[in-house]
């Protein structure tokens, strides 16, 4: 697997050297953020389930998030995308108050073990029709399909009769917003993006990034910047708002 990965990279160099004044099309990027997990999930089954805060109830702590994003230029002003991003939570408290979640009861005082899995992926297609000559600045509109499979589960281990609930979500919705670049020199290169969800009644999610990337060897570039994520989604009695911001940091291939 190394060996793929040093043949990969090498190939990679060699292109970008020799054709240093060519587009780029094609990207691969791993980007790295610690985001605060913050907000609430409300999960009902047979009228039992209120809104639990993720924080003051469940004292939920997220790992750190990676993502994963592969982007195409079919041309100078279009670029079609995939992005995946798992986000894993977990918590243990004592509970100040009783909770009730997917049907079962937690009692004030008791201890709740919480598990809160969310697997966001992305596909999405930009067209900048509106740039410079040089095409250093681009702006226009970009489309996206958004999807969301999470998973929650609380459990109480220390109880006489333990309880432990899971419940599993799947929604996708799609989503439109804005992708601008702007490249004032060949080694600085500054974009940004917003998306929100449109043609649903669910609830609102929104996007926003803003950063800037620079090139480090031959085809190997880095980029940092600040990225900002709402979710507020209801299915019914079932309902998720989550908020996460933080700055990224991250490395990418670029051919």
């Amino acid at each position: 697997m190394t060996r793929r990965y040093t043949v990969l990279l090498s190939l990679a160099l060699a292109a970008s050297m020799a054709t240093a004044q060519e587009r780029v099309r094609f990207e691969i990027e791993m980007n790295s953020w610690d985001p605060d997990l913050t907000g609430q999930i409300k999960i009902v089954e047979q009228g039992i389930g209120d809104n639990i805060d993720l924080a003051g109830d469940l004292a939920l702590a997220s790992d750190r998030v990676n993502d994963l994003r592969i982007t195409f230029h079919p041309s100078a002003r279009t670029e079609i995308r995939l992005a995946r991003m798992p986000i894993a939570s977990a918590g243990d408290n004592i509970a100040s108050r009783t909770i009730e979640f997917a049907g079962e009861t937690f009692t004030v005082s008791s201890r709740v073990v919480s598990q809160f899995d969310l697997d966001y992926v992305r596909a999405g297609f930009a067209w900048q029709f509106l740039s410079s000559d040089d095409r250093r600045f681009r702006i226009g509109p970009l489309i996206e399909i958004k999807g969301f499979q999470g998973d929650a589960s609380l459990a109480a281990p220390d109880l006489g009769a333990p309880v432990s609930v899971s419940q599993n979500f799947e929604v996708a919705y799609p989503a439109a917003g804005v992708a601008i670049d702007l490249e004032p020199s060949q080694r600085v290169h500054v974009f940004g993006e917003f998306a929100a969800l449109v043609g649903t009644d669910a609830g609102d999610q929104t996007d926003f990034e803003v950063g800037i990337r620079v090139p480090l060897w031959g085809a190997v570039t880095g980029q940092a910047g600040y990225r900002s994520i709402t979710i507020d989604v209801t299915d019914q009695d079932d309902a998720v708002n989550i908020d996460m911001d933080s700055v990224f940091f991250g490395l990418g291939l670029r051919f």
